[in-house]
């Protein structure tokens, strides 16, 4: 998936089983959201879908909550 800050910034991430069904009903395109304690590694070589060198991996310590100011 591809995450995109305030400023238009963005990044690559992934989230990889078994957290893929802790966060796949969570987060829905389009929304906002609040991500805190993100692990940002370098990016995969092979498959880079933004213009960065790094990419956000979910881990099971990520806070992922819906910005309702903005929805």
């Amino acid at each position: 998936m591809v995450l995109i800050d305030e400023e238009a910034g963005s990044a690559h991430a992934q989230i990889y089983p078994p957290l893929t069904d802790v966060f796949k009903p969570l987060i829905k395109e389009s929304n906002v959201y609040n991500v805190s304690y993100i692990h940002i590694k370098k990016a995969n070589r092979m498959y880079k879908p933004v213009d960065n060198d790094i990419m956000i991996g979910f881990t099971k310590w990520i806070l992922c909550c819906l910005d309702k100011s903005v929805v």
